[in-house]
Formats: C-alpha cells, sequence, structure tokens
C-alpha cells in the first residue's frame, strides 16, 4: 500500500488562473485609493504597486492579464505581498480541471493521502490553505504545509506534485513521484496504478 502526497497549487488549486484576477483587482483598488489622495500621504505600498505597475497615470492603470507578466523577481515579490497576508485568496481558489479525478482515484485504491503543500511565510496562507481543504474535501484529508517535501520520502511514499524539481527531489531520498499535468495519463505512462 502507497501512502500518497498530493499538492495542492496547480495540482488541486488553480494558483496560476486565480492570480492575475486577484493582482488586477490589487491594483485597481490602490489606483482608486491614489486618486483619492494627496501623493504626499500616499503609503510606501502605494507607490510601490503604482511604480511595479507603471502607472504614470492613475486613469491609465493596466493591470497584467497573463501569468508570465507576472512570472519575474519583480512580479513574484509584488503578488506575494498581496496573497501571503490574504487567507481568502487562498481558501476560494478554483479547483483544477481533473483534480476530482485525481482523488476519486486515490480514495479508490484504499491508499491513504496527505495533501503537502508549500505555504508561504506568513500564517494567513497556511489558515486559507486548510479553509480551502475543508471546504473543498471535507475532513477527509489531512493536510502537512512543508517546502521540503523530500522529508515524507520512502518507498512506500508517492508524491504527486506539478513541480519537476519536487518530484525529482523526492525521488532522490527513496520515494516515489509523479508530475501532474492535468490528467490520469501520466499514471499509465510510468507504470503507477494507485
Amino acid at each position: 500500500m502507497l501512502t500518497v502526497y498530493i499538492d495542492m497549487d496547480g495540482v488541486l488549486c488553480d494558483f496560476r488562473g486565480s492570480l492575475v484576477p486577484y493582482i488586477n483587482a490589487r491594483v485597481r483598488e490602490t489606483a482608486t485609493y491614489a486618486r483619492a489622495h494627496d501623493p504626499v500621504d500616499w503609503p510606501d505600498d502605494v507607490k510601490r504597486i503604482l511604480k511595479w505597475a507603471g502607472c504614470k497615470d492613475l486613469d491609465l492603470v493596466v493591470p497584467p492579464t497573463e501569468y508570465e507578466q507576472l512570472d519575474n523577481s519583480a512580479g513574484r515579490e509584488m503578488y506575494m505581498r498581496f496573497i501571503e497576508r490574504d487567507s481568502l485568496f487562498w481558501a476560494v481558489l478554483e479547483p483544477l480541471k481533473g483534480s476530482s479525478g485525481l482523488i476519486s482515484m486515490v480514495t479508490a485504491a484504499g491508499n491513504p493521502y496527505y495533501l503537502l503543500t508549500s505555504p508561504l511565510p506568513h500564517k494567513a496562507c497556511e489558515d486559507g490553505k486548510r479553509a480551502w481543504a475543508l471546504q473543498r474535501l471535507g475532513l477527509a484529508a489531512p493536510i502537512i504545509m512543508d517546502r521540503e517535501k523530500w522529508r515524507y520520502a520512502h518507498p512506500n511514499a508517492l508524491l504527486i506534485d506539478d513541480d519537476p524539481g519536487q518530484c525529482e527531489q523526492f525521488r532522490d531520498h527513496g520515494g516515489l513521484a509523479v508530475q501532474w499535468e492535468g490528467t490520469l495519463d501520466n499514471f499509465r505512462e510510468v507504470g503507477l496504478l494507485i
């Protein structure tokens, strides 16, 4: 029997698809605040957000339209400021297509499973992820918050993760790993039948 560890973001939850609309709303809120206040009174975060978003004219705020626009060091720093302290962001992430089939496959095989997710440092991230798991999966899914997923590797442990680096580390420490690509096909291809 395998112990199965399932990542949340990118496997069960649509982090990328949820991030852009969330950031758009935060940038627009910031621009609205800035228009209503004298620039001398703007907090540093407002100045930083407007500079990051390239806002020279507050009436022409153009937030990012796709994830790739955020996938750089300045973008990551900015969106992390928003999401790490907002438990609601994590709690309402949309489930990814195919994720319910994954959970069904694991539970039908009678394997115990755990959600193994890498939280951001702020407690709000953990709280939001726990709320998501409770709302979407009920009490059936114990959740482990740990960035070092390899610590759970052993010969009868399987990690399902979208991050190839996490999968490689898990294998290097004696576990099995399948990189999640949104379908159950990759389980058949690698010969792992849960």
